[in-house]
């Protein structure tokens, strides 16, 4: 009689742990996952919640240039003139006296245009570094 129990106590533990098993594979489902950043569609009120930590443990600190008030003066000067020089571009092909054709040198960039059926084709050559650009503009119709 001793025998029959201690195998009736090990088919009982293989039975229930058989039965532990199913119930926790037939339990499973499927995985989800919910985005924290709201920028990828997780919860708006989390956005502050996160541009404080981020901002929190930022290290560094944007350098501060200071320029020299002469470099920013010759800065200016050169945007200046090269607007300057820009507006008469545009004057000479768009303007009231606008050409059909012309060219440009300012140091070592060529400016050629030329006015194609409605467009204004405008190619612009450095010819110290070689390269080179195609604008095509459609002509203004007042």
């Amino acid at each position: 009689m001793l025998k029959y129990k201690r195998r009736h106590t090990s088919l009982t533990i293989v039975v229930i742990s058989f039965l532990l098993i199913l119930t926790s594979v037939s339990a499973a489902e499927e995985l989800k996952y919910k985005p924290t950043n709201p920028a990828f569609g997780g919860n708006p009120f989390n956005g502050p919640y996160l541009l404080s930590n981020a901002t929190a443990q930022r290290q560094h600190e944007a350098p501060i240039r200071r320029r020299d008030p002469l470099e920013e003066f010759s800065d200016t000067v050169k945007r200046g003139l090269l607007s300057r020089i820009a507006r008469e571009i545009a004057d000479q092909i768009l303007g009231e006296d606008a050409k059909d054709s012309g060219t440009f040198e300012i140091g070592d960039l060529k400016i050629d245009f030329k006015q194609v059926n409605d467009q204004v084709v405008i190619d612009i050559n450095d010819q110290a570094a070689g390269g080179k650009t195609q604008i095509e503009l459609p002509m203004p119709s007042y």
